[in-house]
Parts: structure tokens; C-alpha cells; sequence
């Protein structure tokens, strides 16, 4: 296993100092050859000096400043090489199983390669070998650079004259980790391209840090293109699909689920696992997690370092705040997926159950996780791999723990499908006292102001003093909104899992007359409701149907009185959504049993449609699943210290 390290190094009469190989042809030609015996592939020179040079300023700067964390290799460096200027006249040069030591001028530029079983026990270095270079390793996270022994490929989407500076490095980045077989599909020259309609504004909008190098020609462009992936066939013998598709009207997310889903039974006989990644995103860690995965799961999902501003080329400091209280919020995970076990590909960041023979895992984001960030302008298509920062450099960032300590309350969540009464459990048990913000009446947002102001919101709330708030996942922050199984699953404690019989549900949706409830819609959620099932531990799921709370032979608390936590929306001065004709705010529960509203909404539909009868199966599949788990239990008893009535 091939791993960068800084060692110990006290020559006599000096203090502690850099250890290095030098940067002379020789020695990283040595370098080279020693890799390609190990690894199994070619690794160029320049390959390592452009790792050097990302970098060289971080532990210049380390050694100015007297970072002994770093300089002691106590914290990862990427990769197989590390840079800087050293006041030293011996260095040490341990490339696989050869121990050379040299004498260098002072102040040299130089490079340090090593392989070590010590700091990796996969290393396929022989322990003897490891033994006579007497070497004593620098302390490592977890062997953040193991390969993976399962045949990894990777898929991608791009857009050439946009992203032709990121896939050398994307490709250089994925071959020295072990991935062999990849499939490109090319869209072509978006930025110029008319089908895209309005659609091509959003490219337009990265600029300054996207390069669309319009000084280049198109036939310039597939020229480098072609050049770049000749070059990766011959240095590390990849088998790369290069194929080119139309542009869609609809956006590059159609043209993505197409191509995932036609690589598929091609993929099926040259790969263990393929990933969907693209070429700004790099996969960080210890990929031994895929030898781990049991046989039963199809979709292992990968999540991301979030990094701030990526469209203005803005900081790289860690959105820790929304990474802490939330965990991945959109699009903030990638899946590889095991191709034998996918019948079809529909959806980039998730496939649903029906898709798959087998079940979604969640990778440790302490093991492994993925970087993403553009970088900043690139000036030389060609020579890109050599500007700074580069995608290495975020990737690295991306392996660091999270600094920000700061405590988080406990972070409780109200999950269910639209009227099957999330706003009426919120404000019920913000009543009595189990959390001073219930539901998204509480956020006190209007559905219109949007998602990014709904986090902002819960942001500021969680740092309060109060012992728990209770946001609802229904409209504000469903599904579409929130990296679903990865924020339930670590960041939340307990999750309130509602649920209502599917027809009375779409007969009060009908009476409401929401033209955006649809059977879509209800199937979507029914089924999510399912998925959560699958991910969320048990000991975190509260299972609570809606006849709990509005069944009077059923339920453990009163409801003849107001819920003086309701309030009007202060930007519409109007009720939530949750409460549209305010029974809620004026204390008036709609009383009922199961079995009367079952009745009434058979009566009121008639006929069942397909889609409404596959919501039917689904609400079967989570009762079964809850009541198995045995999460399906009736309500909290109210907090001691408050005098609640109860029937």
C-alpha cells in the first residue's frame, strides 16, 4: 500500500527536520519503477511532482510556524509524495524494499516516496523487507490509503469544454486507487450549444472558477479530450468507454440516468462495484470499506466533505454548521452500486427498492467520503494537473476530522406523508413540552421563501438552550431536500414516524383541492416512509399512527383546549400550511376511528386507482416493518415537571 508520510529524523546536533527523497531524475525514476512493481501500474514523474506541488506551500508553511502535528506525520497527507524546502544534508529514499540513503545540497527540493506494512497491514510490501528498513512510521488515521481488493469502476457524465482541466486528474486520482475499468459519456459543447435552452445559463453562472477556454475551437477541445484519454489508456492501462450523447432539453440529470442505466449490464462481467461520480469529485480514504460490504447490499452510499460556496469560488472552509446538526443536505451523497444486484438506474443519488435486489448500506464517513470543489480558473487545458489548488488539494482537506466541537442539543425530527398529521403531533408535543419549535409553522416560513432560508432558520434555532425542536420532514424539508437516510440515521435521536391509512389520506387531499397532492406524490412518500424503515436504527424510530393522536378510545391526551404555541406566518400573516382552515390554532380536533375514515374515503374514491393501490401495499410493508422492529409504540409520557391531562 502505497502511503506519504513524514518521519522523525534527529541527525546529531540539530533539531527536528524534514525526512526526504530528492527531487533528482534518478531518484524518481527509481521511485516510478518500485510503484509500478507494487501497485501493478505505471505512475509518471510528473504524476509525482504535481502531488508535491499541492502540497509543498502547506508544510512550508507548517515548518515556519513550528506545526509539529504535521511535521511529525501526526496528521494525513495525500497520496504518494510530499514537497518542501529543507535545511538538510541527508535524506532517505525507502521505495518499496530499497533503503538508499543520499547526500543532498542544502535548502533542496525534494520528494518522499514510501510503501510501509506498518502503517498498513494489507501492504503487499513483504514483512522482512518492511523489518530491514528499520523504519519507524508516522502515526495514521485509520490506513486512509488502503485499496480495495473488489474490481472498482466509475461512471461519469461531462461537459468538455467546462471540465477537459479536471479529468486528467480525475482520472490519475481514481487509477491510483486501484479503479481499472471507467465509462465517459460526453454531452459536447454545452456552453455553445442552443438545445439547452435556458438551461445553459446555470453553466454560464460558474464562472470565474470554471475555464470554458473559449479561446479554443471545438475540434481544439475533442482534441485535448482525445489526448487526455490516450494518455491514461497507455500510462496506467484503463479500459475507458468514451461514448458521445445528445444534449437534453430537460437538463444533464436526464442524460445522466441514461447513461447509468445503459453502462449497467455492460458493467455487470468487468466490475464489483461502479460508482457515479463526477470529475470535480474525488473518493478520499480507506477503500477497504468495499471488501466489508455484506453480500445482501446493492447501493452503498458515499457522502461528501461540504466545502462552502462552491458556484463563486469562494472559501474551502467546511460548512460545519450544516454538516453537524443536518448531515448531508442535497445531493451531498454518490452511490457505487453492485451492477448484478440493479435492474435499473432512474435516479443519480438514489435507487428505490424496486430497482434493487439488496439493500442501501451507508458508508462510515470516517473511512470514506468524497471531496468536491472546483478549484479556481484554469489557464492551460493541457497543463492543468500542474495548477494549484486542484482537486488533491480539497480531496485532502475532505480526510480532515471535523474541528468545529461545538455541542449540538438533541435534534428530534416529525416524519410523515401530507395530512397524515406531522403539524397536529408537532404542535402536541410542543404543548407539553417536549420542544419549544414544533413542525414548519414554527420555522416561521412561508412555503415560498424556500428551502435555503428553512435551514438557515434551523441553524439558528438548535443553538438555543431548549432541550430538543421538532421539525417536520414533510414540505419544507422532505425527501428531495435532505440527504434522507444519512441525516435520520446519525443526526437525528429520535425520529417520529407517522402514518395514516393511504386512502383517507388521498380523499383528504382531495377535499383540499392541492392541485401539487398527487398520487405521485403520496406513492413518493409512502414509499420513502418504507425506505427509512430499511436505514434508520430502530432504537431511533417511534412508529405512531394518526388514530393515536385523534381516536378518543385511542389517544393519552386531551385536545378541548387552544395550543397556545401556534402561530400565524409573520410573512403572510396567514395559518401554516399544516392548519389550512385552522382547527389546530381554535383547538377543534377532527375526532374519528380507522375504521369509520376507511369506510367514508372507500365511499368517497370509488374505484381504486393502481397507483393508490400500490400506496396500499407500501403502508402494509411499513406497519409489518415497524411492528417487527417493535417501534411501533404509542406516545411519550409527558415531561414530570408539567401538569398534562390525560383521558
Amino acid at each position: 500500500m502505497l502511503l506519504a508520510l513524514v518521519l522523525r529524523f534527529r541527525p546529531p546536533s540539530s533539531g527536528q527536520v524534514l525526512r526526504f527523497v530528492t527531487r533528482l531524475n534518478r531518484l524518481l525514476m527509481r521511485a516510478v519503477i518500485v510503484i509500478k512493481n507494487v501497485v501493478g501500474h505505471p505512475v509518471s514523474t510528473n504524476t509525482i511532482e504535481r502531488i508535491a506541488l499541492e502540497v509543498g506551500n502547506d508544510l512550508e508553511a507548517a515548518e515556519r510556524s513550528g506545526r509539529q502535528d504535521i511535521l511529525t506525520g501526526e496528521v494525513p497527507v495525500p497520496l504518494l509524495a510530499i514537497l518542501s524546502d529543507a535545511n538538510t544534508s541527508a535524506t532517505a529514499c525507502l521505495c518499496g524494499t530499497i533503503g538508499l540513503r543520499v547526500s543532498l545540497p542544502m535548502r533542496c527540493r525534494v520528494v518522499f516516496v514510501q510503501f510501509s506494512r506498518y502503517s498498513n497491514p494489507n501492504c503487499p510490501v513483504a514483512p522482512e523487507a518492511c523489518a530491514r528498513m528499520k523504519v519507524s512510521p508516522a502515526k495514521m488515521p485509520f490506513g486512509c490509503d488502503r485499496l480495495s481488493r473488489c474490481r472498482l469502476g466509475m461512471l461519469t457524465v461531462i461537459l468538455p469544454r467546462m471540465e477537459l482541466g479536471h479529468l486528467r486528474e480525475w482520472l490519475r486520482h481514481y487509477a491510483a486507487r486501484g479503479f481499472r475499468h471507467f465509462w465517459i459519456f460526453s454531452i459536447g459543447h454545452v456552453v455553445l450549444d442552443q438545445r439547452f435552452g435556458n438551461n445553459g445559463e446555470k453553466y454560464w453562472k460558474k464562472q470565474p472558477e470554471a475555464d470554458y477556454r473559449l479561446d479554443l475551437s471545438n475540434d481544439d477541445i475533442d482534441q485535448c479530450l482525445e489526448n487526455i484519454l490516450e494518455d491514461a489508456r497507455r500510462d496506467f492501462g484503463l479500459s475507458i468507454s468514451f461514448e458521445r450523447v445528445s444534449a437534453n432539453p430537460k437538463g444533464v440529470g436526464t442524460v445522466q440516468k441514461q447513461a447509468a442505466s445503459s453502462v449497467l449490464n455492460r458493467a455487470i462481467s468487468d466490475v464489483d462495484w461502479l460508482g457515479f461520480f463526477d470529475v470535480d469529485e474525488l473518493l478520499v480514504g480507506d477503500l477497504s470499506v468495499f471488501d466489508e460490504v455484506p453480500t445482501d447490499v446493492a447501493v452503498l452510499e458515499v457522502h461528501q466533505r461540504v466545502f462552502e460556496t462552491r458556484w463563486q469560488n469562494g472559501s474551502c472552509r467546511p460548512m460545519s454548521a450544516v454538516h453537524r446538526h443536518y448531515g448531508n443536505v442535497e445531493f451531498n451523497q454518490k452511490l457505487f452500486v453492485r451492477p448484478q444486484l440493479i435492474q435499473n438506474w432512474s435516479r443519480v443519488h438514489a435507487i428505490h427498492a424496486s430497482d434493487r435486489h439488496g439493500k442501501v448500506e451507508i458508508a462510515d464517513s470516517k473511512r470514506l467520503r468524497f471531496g468536491h470543489f472546483r478549484g479556481k480558473p484554469k489557464h492551460k487545458v493541457e497543463t492543468d494537473a500542474h495548477a494549484s489548488p486542484s482537486l488533491e488539494h480539497y480531496a485532502r482537506l475532505a480526510l480532515r476530522p471535523e474541528s468545529d466541537t461545538m455541542h449540538r442539543p438533541p435534534f428530534d425530527v416529525i416524519l410523515g406523508v401530507m395530512r397524515s398529521g406531522s403539524t397536529l403531533l408537532g404542535h402536541l408535543l410542543s404543548s407539553m413540552g417536549y420542544g419549544r419549535y414544533a413542525g414548519e409553522t414554527h420555522t416561521n416560513i412561508s412555503h415560498e421563501r424556500g428551502v435555503q432560508n428553512a435551514i438557515k432558520i434551523i441553524d439558528e434555532k438548535v443553538r438555543v438552550s431548549k432541550p430538543l425542536w421538532l421539525p417536520t420532514i414533510d414540505k419544507v424539508l422532505h425527501r428531495e431536500h435532505v440527504g434522507g437516510a444519512r441525516f435520520l440515521s446519525e443526526r437525528v435521536d429520535t425520529v417520529y414516524l407517522l402514518h395514516r391509512h393511504p386512502m383517507v389520506i388521498w380523499r383528504s387531499l382531495k377535499d383540499t383541492g392541492w392541485e401539487r397532492a398527487t398520487l405521485t406524490y403520496l406513492l413518493s412518500h409512502a414509499r420513502w416512509l418504507n425506505e427509512i424503515t430499511e436505514i434508520v436504527p430502530a432504537h431511533k424510530l417511534i412508529g405512531i399512527s394518526y388514530y393515536d393522536i385523534v381516536d378518543p378510545s385511542r389517544t393519552h391526551r386531551k385536545f378541548n383546549r387552544a395550543l397556545d404555541a401556534y402561530e400565524l406566518l409573520p410573512t403572510t400573516g396567514k395559518r401554516g400550511w399544516g392548519d389550512p382552515i385552522g382547527v389546530i390554532a381554535d383547538g377543534r380536533i377532527r375526532i374519528g376511528c380507522e375504521q369509520e375514515d376507511l369506510a367514508d374515503a372507500a365511499n368517497a374514491i370509488g374505484d381504486i386507482p393502481p397507483e393508490l393501490e400500490q400506496a396500499i401495499t407500501e403502508h402494509e410493508q411499513l406497519i409489518k416493518r415497524l411492528l417487527a422492529n417493535g417501534s411501533e409504540r404509542q406516545l411519550l409520557a409527558p415531561p414530570a415537571s408539567l401538569n398534562i391531562s390525560r383521558t
